[in-house]
């Protein structure tokens, strides 16, 4: 059990789960979202006006801050869930 469960249940803590849970937290959110949410912040205006020059004047307008957030929790939540946090967070809990 992890310390979550420990009120409903009478079962010991379970060091391991916690530790993994640790290791996950630190590599996923403590390391690689840092960079990657830097990389966005840095590039992604850039990458996305070199995609197509009118990327550029939808970000300018006065609603391009929320647009910029949007696309950043997207690509996060389409490319990075799937292809980082999901094999990462199995292949450390061994869930």
């Amino acid at each position: 059990r992890d310390a979550s469960s420990l009120n409903i249940s009478s079962k010991e803590y379970d060091i391991m789960k916690g530790a993994s849970m640790i290791i996950f937290s630190v590599l996923y959110a403590g390391i690689f979202q840092h960079y990657w949410f830097d990389w966005l912040n840095n590039n992604l205006v850039e990458t996305a006006s070199a995609v197509h020059p009118s990327v550029a004047v939808l970000l300018a307008k006065s609603y391009g801050p929320n647009l910029l957030a949007a696309s950043k929790l997207f690509l996060n939540q389409v490319f990075i869930v799937p292809t980082v946090y999901m094999p990462l967070f199995f292949a450390v809990t061994g869930a």
